[in-house]
């Protein structure tokens, strides 16, 4: 009896035991990861940005630390950021930027890289002005019977009508990534859940929920949401709210004038940084592969003399290329080497993936195309979401369906594929870019008012009358 009550008593003391080490190393995980991936983005936006101002300051700077270097390079990106942003906002500034920009535009690849960069970057900076999610709902989703938990990014009017919300339903329990929904009013359901409250619940897959929570009425949504969102008040509180614009002292607005020219400088910095990091990278697997054979044509020559003609080579030989695959022969040798390609296992899959995406990059005409954004409802009849007809196609019989394309939001390169009759598709007034900026920012970017028209009205989707039957 003694005995099996102590063997009860090691049990309990070895379970306790390792319970309390898994609880101490899941503390020091949640501890540890976090700061050791911050630390990590820190450190590779360092070395993109003001890392790059570190070889010139080794010039001048002589046998100092590293860390002093560190610190001096950062003050001088932030200078430098400063005065750019400074020089954006006088006449001079505005019209060299404009002309650095057309002057961009006018490149083939760096055009491409250079536009997407600054969209990304105007998105985020909108972002950042406005409040980024104005109440946490619940909604119908994905079926009318369910619940799931949405963010309000803004409204809508869809003339005819009436008022909708645009909502973000993320996923979990990774935030960044979700849905796109257009819901009408009557149907999304307020609650006691702060915006914080809901984004915890959704990181943490629900592990962090209240344990209890009430429906309350819907605010005012004209005065009231943004201040809600910064104070979670719910319900009827936050219809009493009337935000007034702050009157702030003199240092306090001189910061709040450094910080808006410190992000005027960055929005003009940051997409040609991304444009020259992404240019550089596609030379080092192109262009920097022959400049050993640059260097020995050339001789010794500046580094940058040493670039341009491994550019001049390239084309000669994308030239060659071309030219010899035209031919006959050519092309049956280039036949011959995918055909072995396409045997061998793993080389088939980054070959195939690699050709597709260079395809697709230089040729926009052989992937998918967005022809025109339009209003489907996804996921279920009542619920609208944004997506693009990227086709058509019929059936056996004959009828015509539209193939639309449900991107997920803000990765709009991710989505779904859905066939739909002409009546369940609604064309819209937003253009292709408005449509992919209100994706993008997960409906934070995008016009208050809307029209609607029916599909058969965009050129190449209007019904065909039934063939007459003759005798």
């Amino acid at each position: 009896m003694k005995k099996s009550k102590s063997s009860r008593m090691r049990t309990i003391f070895v379970h306790r035991l390792r319970t309390t080490i898994r609880g101490y190393m899941l503390r020091g995980i949640l501890i540890v990861v976090p700061l050791g991936v911050t630390a990590y983005v820190l450190a590779l936006c360092y070395q993109l940005t003001a890392g790059h101002l570190v070889p010139f300051l080794r010039l001048y700077t002589g046998d100092l630390p590293n860390y002093t270097v560190v610190l001096l390079s950062l003050v001088l990106f932030i200078v430098i950021l400063y005065v750019i942003g400074l020089t954006a906002g006088f006449v001079v500034g505005r019209r060299f930027i404009a002309f650095s920009e057309s002057f961009l535009r006018r490149i083939p690849l760096i055009k491409t890289i250079y536009g997407a960069s600054r969209q990304a970057v105007d998105v985020l900076s909108r972002q950042d002005e406005g409040p980024a999610y104005q109440a946490a709902v619940l909604v119908p989703f994905p079926a009318p019977e369910l619940r799931t938990i949405a963010f309000i990014t803004g409204r809508l009017t869809i003339e005819g009508e009436g008022e909708y919300f645009r909502t973000f339903i993320p996923t979990t329990p990774n935030p960044t990534s979700g849905y796109l929904e257009i819901f009408r009013q009557d149907i999304v359901e307020y609650t006691t859940l702060s915006v914080e409250d809901a984004a915890k619940a959704v990181m943490s897959a629900g592990t962090l929920t209240p344990e209890e929570f009430s429906f309350v009425d819907p605010p005012e949504m004209d005065t009231a949401l943004p201040e809600a969102r910064r104070t979670g008040l719910p319900g009827a509180a936050m219809q009493q709210i009337r935000p007034t614009k702050p009157k702030h002292s003199w240092p306090v607005r001189a910061l709040l004038k450094i910080r808006r020219r410190l992000i005027s400088g960055l929005l003009v910095l940051v997409p040609i940084g991304i444009t020259i990091f992404i240019t550089n990278f596609a030379y080092g697997l192109t262009a920097g592969r022959i400049a050993p054979l640059a260097r020995w044509l050339a001789g010794p020559q500046p580094t940058y003399v040493t670039a341009v003609v491994s550019v001049i080579l390239l084309i000669i030989l994308l030239y060659l290329t071309g030219y010899v695959t035209t031919a006959v022969v050519g092309a049956r040798l280039v036949r011959l080497i995918e055909s072995l390609i396409s045997r061998l296992p793993l080389i088939t899959t980054v070959y195939g993936a690699t050709k597709q995406i260079v395809e697709t990059i230089v040729k926009p005409g052989s992937g998918p195309k967005f022809e025109a954004p339009v209003f489907v409802e996804f996921p279920y009849p009542g619920v609208r979401a944004l997506g693009f007809i990227v086709g058509k196609m019929r059936d056996a019989s004959g009828k015509l369906y539209v193939k639309v394309f449900v991107p997920t939001t803000p990765n709009v390169t991710v989505g779904l594929l859905q066939l739909y009759e002409t009546s369940q598709v609604s064309a819209c007034s937003l253009s292709l870019e408005e449509a992919i900026k209100m994706a993008v920012s997960c409906g934070l970017i995008g016009p208050e008012t809307i029209t609607l028209r029916p599909v058969t009205e965009l050129e190449g989707y209007a019904e065909e009358p039934e063939p007459r039957i003759t005798r």
